[in-house]
């Protein structure tokens, strides 16, 4: 996607390329790299609403993710993650930029919601915000949900014996 010059690509490609490859820097943790290409994506250019959804997820996710929570807060309300016309494709990219945007925004409760989402989705997709580089916070809420889950490995104590 990174060899793909988006000014020379076909007018109906470039979003979808600008799309994709913003999703993969948001996948691998670099959403400054992600938040130029989400700039300029023209929703409104798109007829398809289950690539408008997709284009929401990438756009809200990247919002959030470098200061610009409250759009990314109101983009979300416009595209539900339930919606049956995407839930089975897209729902999960939203449940995402939903929990980077709500734990952004200080709603807890809703971030809870959509990483308890996520695991009943896959269980593996909740494993990003559980690494090091996630923000402390984020990884409390998600290990968290893990374990109510029943997902996450049960701390064990040690006992030394002094002898």
């Amino acid at each position: 996607l990174e060899a793909i010059d988006i000014e020379k690509a076909p007018a109906v490609v470039q979003d979808e390329v600008r799309a994709q490859r913003a999703m993969m820097y948001l996948f691998m943790n670099r959403p400054k790299d992600a938040r130029p290409l989400v700039d300029q994506i023209k929703m409104e250019k798109q007829p398809d609403p289950k690539s408008k959804a997709k284009y929401a997820a990438a756009i809200a996710e990247a919002f959030a993710r470098t200061g610009k929570h409250d759009a990314a807060k109101k983009l979300l309300d416009e595209y539900k993650a339930d919606d049956p016309a995407w839930a089975a494709d897209v729902g999960p990219l939203l449940y995402r930029a939903q929990v980077y945007t709500y734990v952004a925004t200080k709603n807890r409760g809703l971030a809870r919601k959509a990483l308890d989402q996520l695991i009943a989705i896959d269980p593996n997709m909740v494993a990003p915000f559980v690494q090091k580089t996630v923000r402390p916070e984020l990884q409390k809420l998600a290990l968290s949900a893990l374990a109510d889950a029943g997902l996450a490995p049960r701390p064990q104590m040690k006992v030394r014996m002094k002898m």
